[in-house]
């Protein structure tokens, strides 16, 4: 995990401007899904707890991800919690920062990344 002021430091091919990015890309996911709605019902919370309040499902990140970057894209995740946004972004090819306030919660989400992607 990064630490917010090494944030600061990332050299300027990790920097975008909003004016750069292609708005449409974002709705390519959701055009090709039958019956996506506003509310998905079909993504169960994960059974295995980790230590966090909000833990969410993998499954329901996995799906966020894919409907909002590419393969090889950067996601940024400033409340890494249980470290849920790291692993789905490890699954689908995504690099990613995550950083927390809370240095348990980053203890937790390294954990949780070093035992689900080895």
């Amino acid at each position: 995990m990064i630490k917010l002021n090494e944030l600061l430091k990332l050299p300027e091919q990790y920097k975008v401007k909003v004016e750069e990015i292609d708005k449409k890309m974002f709705n390519v996911f959701f055009n090709k899904v039958d019956n996506c709605n506003d509310v998905w019902l079909d993504i169960k919370s994960e059974k295995k707890r980790l230590g966090h309040p909000t833990q969410k499902p993998v499954k329901l990140f996995k799906r966020i991800i894919t409907a909002s970057s590419n393969e090889g894209d950067l996601v940024l995740d400033c409340f890494v919690g249980s470290g849920t946004t790291a692993v789905a972004c490890k699954q689908l090819g995504r690099k990613f920062i995550c950083s927390d306030i809370n240095s348990d919660y980053v203890k937790i989400a390294n954990k949780r990344l070093c035992q689900e992607c080895l």
